[in-house]
């Protein structure tokens, strides 16, 4: 009985975790204005960096839920993308909710375009977020598109 309660308490923290985490790929936004390096040592060695081009790079990072990307030039990041899946409506919009809340407590602007596109600014960040859902695979997806802006 005892090893079964352990087991039970480890499996519950896995699902928190990996809850939170895929929550916490939404912060993507955060990275903007920060340099390459900063994005490197925060999200670790991208699954693929794309910098053909002198003037800017591209890093991608993909994991079984989220996929994303960062732009970035000589100034630093100046767009952020990224895709998370969850296995219910409910899971994405209660991240989305609790994304949106944290947002506005943090001096960000939300305007409702529609019950699943949010735009959400301050001065330096434009974010526009998306609730989607993924018919052939019955998953719903939150995208996010982060950009440097002057408003």
């Amino acid at each position: 009985m005892k090893s079964f309660n352990i087991f039970a308490a480890i499996l519950i923290l896995i699902v928190i975790a990996s809850i939170d985490s895929s929550a916490q790929m939404l912060n993507i936004y955060e990275m903007i204005g920060k340099s390459k390096a900063d994005v490197i040592k925060k999200y670790g060695k991208p699954a693929h960096l794309e910098d053909n081009e002198p003037a800017y790079s591209c890093m991608f990072y993909k994991a079984k839920n989220y996929y994303i990307s960062f732009v970035a030039d000589n100034y630093g990041v100046f767009q952020a993308n990224g895709n998370v899946n969850y296995g219910s409506e409910s899971e994405a919009r209660n991240v989305l909710n609790d994304f949106i809340l944290k947002s506005a407590g943090n001096g960000f602007t939300i305007d409702t375009v529609s019950t699943t596109v949010y735009n959400i600014h301050k001065p330096g960040v434009a974010i526009e977020i998306r609730l989607l859902s993924n018919q052939s695979t019955n998953k719903f997806i939150l995208n996010i598109d982060a950009k440097k802006s002057a408003l």
